[in-house]
């Protein structure tokens, strides 16, 4: 298969696997469609544990700051696997 892509998007790829985050444009690629364009987006199932977590943290008065929460997120965005 031959992709076009744009340049923004070429170098994003390119950044990706400079960083060391992946290993190469293919993984980076295959990881940004498995993440980004889910089968069924309708099945939000696998959201279930961060919802009831954040759900008790504020119920008990101990949810973090918007700040702890991005630096959080993208952590395990920089993990392959979102993991």
């Amino acid at each position: 298969m031959t992709v076009f892509l744009q340049k923004h998007h070429e170098d994003l790829l390119r950044d990706e696997v400079a960083s060391g985050r992946f290993t190469s444009v293919d993984e980076a690629l295959a990881f940004a469609l498995d993440h980004f364009l889910p089968g069924d987006v309708d099945d939000l199932s696998w959201l279930r544990d961060d919802l009831d977590a954040a759900r008790a943290s504020v119920a008990s008065g101990t949810q973090g700051s918007i700040t702890d929460y991005r630096a959080k997120l993208q952590e395990r965005l920089r993990k392959p696997g979102g993991a």
